[in-house]
């Protein structure tokens, strides 16, 4: 990737994504705590990066997800990140096993289409020479297209999160490389993080215990 210091980048994260790259069990899981900002000048220049905004949606059935949610958001605007939210939509499925019982479950529904928008929109506004992504989704793959095809002088770059297959947006786009285990470790924010008001924002305890979310 190159770290040519004029061009500007922006970083579109896939919060969800990122998020269920850290498996509850294993080398990851301790990592959740983390600092977007720094993750993102492990791999580009502070002077270089113009925003980082992380896409994502508050699962609204669990109060207890839902207030460690907000407490990282809170962490993350704290640190100049751009947050834009969807949805999580009620769904009901069928099983696809013996028993073919309809089930009620909830999928976030919005995330891929709110990146690939303001992928174009900041593109059509020219407010980037790099566009970053931060997602293992392939579903990523026609918004870095129709960039590259529109905008043939930008380039579209994806950091892959750990345990992710992304064979296909590794095909689409003009450079990638993989989030790892020392790039967590070194983008921990602090416990507490002290906000601009003065007051401290502790770290969930669930996630300081290593429990999932």
């Amino acid at each position: 990737m190159s770290n040519n210091s004029k061009s500007r980048v922006v970083f579109f994260i896939d919060g969800f994504n990122l998020y269920h790259s850290l498996p509850v069990r294993g080398a990851f899981r301790q990592y959740r705590w983390l600092d977007l900002r720094r993750l993102a000048e492990c791999f580009y220049s502070s002077q270089r990066i113009e925003q980082i905004i992380y896409f994502t949606a508050y699962t609204d059935w669990s109060r207890s997800k839902v207030k460690r949610h907000r407490t990282y958001i809170q962490a993350q605007r704290n640190r100049g990140v751009s947050v834009e939210v969807g949805k999580f939509y009620k769904l009901k499925k069928r099983c696809r096993a013996i028993c073919k019982r309809t089930y009620w479950t909830y999928e976030e529904k919005q995330t891929d289409v709110n990146i690939a928008i303001k992928l174009l929109e900041l593109a059509v506004k020219d407010e980037y020479e790099t566009a970053v992504l931060i997602t293992g989704d392939s579903d990523m793959v026609p918004g870095i297209k129709a960039v590259r095809r529109l905008y043939p002088d930008k380039q579209v770059h994806v950091l892959i999160p750990p345990n992710s297959r992304a064979k296909a947006l590794i095909q689409a786009c003009h450079a990638h490389r993989t989030i790892k285990k020392s790039h967590l470790a070194d983008s921990q924010l602090p416990n507490p993080v002290q906000l601009s008001n003065g007051k401290d924002l502790a770290c969930p305890l669930a996630w300081q215990n290593r429990s999932s979310l």
